[in-house]
């Protein structure tokens, strides 16, 4: 924590505002005469932060901090900690019974974190890590609390460092730790049990793969196939499209004749009418003929089945031979399979022995791991026989120590009875002393006396003169007295150092009976000695059998794991499958083309063989050019008797109609390139038919070879429909629709992948559930092992030590360089002793050290703890970064108050910022920066001076 800006107005003796600048402030001091207001500067730092003046012994009372001259006071702080700067503001107002300080507010930046009086100081206490008692003992030490950290009680000094080093976060740390053992716990009980899930094996996986991998490629085969099937289909298309094209141009061409009219212009009406008559007896001839040859045509045998038969049975024959093939290598895979499976399964058989030895081995070690667990707790067991250990110890040296009290009480009480003698010895002493003064004083009436006379003094008659040495005799009492005196401060030294070492001696017992007493309760439900060797003895000898049974479960999964890694079992299970594989493919192919061949047969039971079907081709074919010759007759007969009809109905225009019939004809042709017209229009007509005749002569072997074509395209889509047909069956029933293929062979393709990587899925599962499993194993066992250690308060405690040692070295060192050598600190496990090394390293109780003596002691500590902190407080912490001295330089002599001025400068150069308050002119002068504070008849100033 670092002051970087302080504001007051009618705050003590600032009744106007007044602001203190602590920018860039390391070592400053705050100077000024005696109630200048030196002390409220620190009075509104501890007023602002917690809303109480140090200086005050009532706590509550703040309405003295009002100026006299105003109803009000206001306090604004801002302070950086950590990099983050803050401002605290609070204002005190006078009531009729007093004042009241409501209003208050603490912001970071403009973020307001506290809006209320009561809301404060816990939010201070947290950003500072101290609440008000502790600040004011490590950070601003005001006008009459600077030696209370030297006088604190042990309790309260321990809790300080506690508080300051953060000691609790081990206890937190303890807790944690055992709240994640019981997470690791309850997760791992919910995740052991599936570990003992089913997994697939590595060369499951590697047939998954491998499965994986054959569909793929068939998928490409079948693609390839089907890709091939389409282009067979869509050439049986065309192929039929170009055959029908053809008989159309066939019919079209034998249909062109030169008309009649075209022959008789004229007046051959008659001719035409003869010509008629004959057309329509050699029409009706033809008509005959053509239906006679058409019927014996489609009576006679069907050529396109005639040629698919034919097919079939060379097909047929080709299947045979393969499938005579097929049987010779599935009884050779047979017996190889056969081999390999028996080989196979004496491994596997081997594998479950060892595998049942495992699981029993398994059983066995969690059994006796339970047993080690719910057994006797060896640590236990040993904290409770080592605390017996120190109890008994702890007994001695409380009997010792309460003997040792005996004899100081004795040697106190002896000591007291002198020193009490020589008390009464030297009151005696003294009474005659000063009687014997008082007859010296009388001495100078002798020479006036007269026998017989009256005394001047008394009135008396004087019988006698005195005759005695008066000199020599107050001599000697004045020696009795010295020597009394001389005994009563000899007698005192001794009674002092007989009470101390009664203090230590009851300090000690004290000490001695309260550990004992602790360590009675922590064994008041412990067992006794018997009972503890007997638990302990059960322990090792669970433990012992926890570790037998581990490393039979070692052995058994060892076993296994050799047997299932070594090569002739990955190679007996490589070849099973791999003739497994190849059985499965050969039968499979034997079983299709057997079911094709059975197929085919059964198809061609009851039809004809071979030889009579390559007769009945040439039969039909004969039939069908036959009946093609009586149509083409038809057809001209057809054409004649219409042309003679025509003839006779359209006589009177023949020729303009003649022209353009002929016209039209040709340009049916144009394609082909016809005879081009010539003058006459009967030789015309005469070339055009001998043409169109040629056309049609010439068509009839191209139809023949066009049907012949779309014979041999549907063959071929045959064969590549069986070869599809095959690919599919090793993976799926085939549909009748091979378009279906495509998409049942992805369907085998994804269920292939979905297969593999659910297995490699599973396994993944599994290494990373053992992984997890393992994980939690060693968190809950570290976790346990770190909560058990952190559940008591020792580890805190020798830190606690730890620190307290250090922190007397330091404050030793400080002590030492402040006092020139002269005192020490030394711990005597209660309080802290000054010992004093210019008298024989004489133990002194801080509480009867001097005033300048205690001033230096309280220093030394607050910069011993002030550097301590920066060192061994934990990261995070709060840092103690600047310090404020109130008190004590004027109890010193110049070089004592020298010395600290050097260690005082000494301690603003290492980075922290420090201000002392002093009216010691001399001292405020050496130090870089001076605050001067001066007084007025109505406020209190402050001047940043630098030196």
């Amino acid at each position: 924590m670092r002051p970087l800006r302080l504001e007051m107005k009618g705050f003590g003796a600032f009744r106007e505002k007044t602001v203190v600048d602590f920018d860039d402030v390391e070592l400053a001091a705050f100077v000024g005469p005696t109630g200048s207001g030196k002390s409220t500067i620190i009075d509104g730092i501890t007023f602002a932060l917690f809303g109480v003046v140090a200086r005050y012994d009532d706590r509550r009372a703040v309405a003295p901090a009002i100026n006299q001259m105003a109803n009000e006071a206001q306090v604004s702080l801002e302070f950086e900690v950590d990099s983050k700067r803050y401002t605290a503001v609070r204002v005190v107002r006078r009531t009729n019974t007093g004042a009241t300080t409501r209003e208050a507010r603490l912001e970071r930046d403009s973020e307001v974190l506290a809006g209320m009086a009561n809301e404060m100081e816990p939010a201070v206490e947290q950003i500072l890590g101290l609440d008000f008692d502790r600040f004011t003992k490590t950070v601003v030490l005001p006008q009459g609390r600077f030696a209370a950290f030297l006088h604190d009680k042990p309790s309260d000094r321990q809790e300080l460092l506690r508080q300051l080093l953060d000691l609790g976060i081990y206890e937190r740390m303890g807790g944690q730790a055992r709240q994640r053992a019981n997470t690791a716990k309850d997760q791992l009980e919910v995740l052991e049990p599936r570990l003992d899930a089913e997994v697939p094996s590595e060369e499951q996986v590697a047939q998954l793969a491998e499965a994986l991998e054959t569909a793929t490629a068939a998928q490409a085969t079948l693609n390839g196939l089907l890709k091939d099937l389409d282009q067979s289909a869509n050439t049986v298309a065309s192929a039929r499209e170009e055959a029908g094209g053809l008989a159309v141009l066939l019919l079209a061409a034998t249909g062109v004749t030169v008309p009649q009219q075209v022959l008789a212009l004229g007046d051959e009406l008659q001719a035409a009418q003869t010509a008629a008559a004959d057309a329509r007896e050699a029409l009706e001839e033809a008509s005959r003929k053509a239906r006679a040859a058409e019927q014996a045509a489609q009576e006679g045998p069907n050529v396109e089945m005639c040629k698919i038969l034919l097919g079939e049975h060379q097909r047929l024959a080709v299947l045979v031979e393969q499938v005579t093939g097929l049987d010779d290598q599935c009884e050779s895979a047979d017996e190889q399979y056969r081999i390999a499976a028996e080989r196979a399964s004496g491994i596997q058989g081997r594998l479950e022995l060892l595998k049942a030895a495992v699981e029993e081995a398994s059983a066995a070690a969690q059994a006796a791991q339970r047993e080690l667990t719910d057994g006797p707790d060896s640590v236990q067991l040993a904290l409770w026989r080592d605390q017996r250990t120190d109890l008994a110890r702890l007994s001695g040296q409380l009997e010792a120590a309460r003997k040792v009290s005996l004899v100081e009480q004795e040697h106190e009480a002896k000591a007291r009875e002198t020193f009490q003698h020589a008390g009464a010895t030297l009151r005696e002493t003294s009474v005659r002393l000063n009687e014997a003064r008082a007859v010296k004083q009388a001495e100078g009436l002798v020479a006036q006396l007269v026998e017989g006379e009256p005394c001047p003094v008394c009135r008396q008659p004087v019988h006698e003169l005195p005759d005695h040495d008066l000199d020599a005799e107050l001599e000697q009492l004045q020696r009795t007295h010295a020597d009394a005196e001389e005994a009563m401060r000899k007698h005192e030294e001794t009674l002092d150092e007989a009470r101390t070492a009664l203090s230590d001696a009851e300090a000690t017992v004290k000490s001695a009976t309260t550990a004992h007493d602790e360590l009675v309760a922590k064994l008041a439900d412990a067992p006794d000695d018997d009972e503890i060797n007997r638990l302990s003895a059960s322990a090792e000898e669970l433990a012992a059998a926890a570790t037998e049974a581990q490393a039979e479960l070692t052995e058994a999964r060892q076993a296994e794991t050799d047997l299932r890694d070594s090569s002739e079992t990955k190679e007996t299970f490589a070849t099973e499958q791999t003739s497994e594989k190849d059985l499965t493919s050969l039968t499979a192919g034997r079983e299709g083309l057997r079911s094709q061949r059975d197929e085919l047969v059964e198809r061609l039971t009851h039809e004809p063989e071979a030889a009579a079907l390559k007769e009945d081709i040439a039969l039909a074919e004969q039939l069908a050019a036959t009946s093609r010759e009586a149509q083409h007759a038809e057809t001209e007969a057809q054409g004649a008797e219409q042309t003679a009809r025509e003839t006779l109905e359209e006589l009177a225009e023949a020729e303009r109609q003649a022209r353009n019939e002929f016209a039209k004809t040709r340009d049916g042709f144009a394609a082909l390139e016809p005879p081009m017209p010539q003058a006459s229009l009967v030789e015309d007509w005469q070339a055009l038919d001998r043409w169109a005749s040629q056309l049609a002569d010439g068509l009839i072997p191209e139809i023949d070879a066009a049907n012949e074509h779309v014979d041999n395209t549907k063959t071929q889509q045959r064969e590549h429909e069986l070869a599809a047909r095959v690919v599919c069956a090793q993976h799926f029933d085939p549909s009748d629709d091979p378009q279906s293929w495509r998409t049942d062979m992805a369907t085998a393709v994804e269920r292939a992948r979905s297969d593999h990587q659910s297995a490699c899925d599973k396994r993944k599962e599994m290494a990373d559930l053992e992984a997890e499993v393992e994980g939690l194993r060693t968190e809950q066992r570290v976790a346990g092992e770190l909560g058990r250690l952190l559940r008591s308060d020792g580890f805190e405690r020798w830190l606690l030590a730890e620190a307290v040692g250090d922190l007397l070295d330091r404050a030793s060192e400080r002590l030492l360089a402040l006092s020139n050598g002269q005192y020490s600190f030394d711990a005597d496990g209660t309080g802290f002793d000054v010992c004093d090394h210019h008298n024989a390293d004489q133990k002194r109780q801080a509480k009867t050290l001097s005033g300048g003596e205690t001033f230096l002691a309280s220093l030394a500590l607050a910069l011993a703890l002030s550097d301590s902190h920066a060192e061994m407080a934990p990261e995070g912490s709060p840092g103690l970064d600047s310090l404020f001295l109130d008190e004590g330089f004027g109890t010193l002599d110049p070089e004592t108050l020298d010395v600290t001025a050097a260690a005082i400068e000494e301690l603003g150069a290492s980075g922290r910022m420090v201000a002392i308050v002093t009216h010691i002119r001399e001292l405020a002068e050496r130090m870089p920066l001076r605050f001067e504070v001066a007084k007025t008849p109505t406020t209190s100033t402050v001047t940043r001076v630098t030196a």
